[in-house]
């Protein structure tokens, strides 16, 4: 995710009337729930604080991409669901925009992984279920699984 650029919220906010978008401008901010167009055709409707995305909200990026879920200073956080257009879908614990705590991770194609996550990867033991559908349990470290190390 791209952080929305308080520019592009200043433009709507002197372009449009406020209640034509929902939120109020106040002092030159966003502030409470609406919906926010960008210029690179972003969206998100939820709750704004200070020109920030604060609180419950969804996002849909300029390639597709979907969140649903928390936000916290413009970034995912919290609980949330996220979809890529190929297919790929993450539930569960966001940290600074990306998957940090418990989660699932489902791959187009339809593999799983189960457990951890550190910095958008899997972390320690996780449990996988293939394509074929085994389940087999996996250790990963530092953005790699064991065994895949050069």
């Amino acid at each position: 995710m791209t952080a929305i650029d308080v520019c592009d919220v200043m433009m709507i906010c002197m372009a449009l009337r406020s209640e034509l978008v929902g939120f109020t401008c106040a002092a030159g901010k966003a502030n409470g729930e609406g919906h926010l167009i960008t210029s690179g055709g972003e969206q998100y409707r939820g709750i704004f604080r200070d020109d920030n995305l604060e609180g419950a909200g969804e996002w849909l990026g300029e390639n597709g991409d979907y969140y649903k879920g928390n936000f916290a200073n413009n970034e995912f956080s919290g609980e949330g669901h996220y979809e890529t257009p190929e297919g790929d879908v993450y539930v569960g614990d966001f940290v600074d925009g990306l998957p940090e705590g418990e989660g699932r991770f489902t791959e187009a194609d339809g593999r799983e992984t189960i457990g951890k996550f550190k910095a958008g990867w899997p972390d320690g033991q996780v449990d996988t279920v293939t394509v074929d559908g085994r389940a087999v349990s996996e250790i990963w470290s530092d953005g790699k699984r064991k065994g895949d190390e050069e």
